[in-house]
């Protein structure tokens, strides 16, 4: 398990730092997503083959699960807050 945003309470940026490489033994795996929203938040997950230009593929706005993700690049970023922790893991 991996994680992407660790129990933030404010937006993040979409500035890449934190984005997992997953190109190379990961690329052809399937990842699933888990975002866990404390209180009031949304989480936006993206994927990209070249790591500069970026599709958001969910908008999670409560906690839930994200599946079956094969990218080379994947990412997270908290794009609304209100109120609580987010936090959002990656499992290959």
């Amino acid at each position: 398990m991996i994680t992407l945003i660790d129990g933030v309470s404010a937006t993040t940026s979409n500035s890449g730092t934190n984005v997992l490489d997953v190109s190379g033994e990961f690329q052809d795996k399937q990842m699933r997503f888990q975002v866990t929203i404390s209180n009031t938040a949304t989480v936006q997950i993206y994927v990209s083959n070249d790591n500069t230009n970026w599709v958001s593929v969910s908008s999670k706005t409560s906690s839930g699960v994200y599946e079956n993700i094969v990218w080379p690049y994947v990412k997270a970023d908290v794009t609304a807050y209100t109120s609580g922790t987010i936090t959002c893991t990656l499992t290959l």
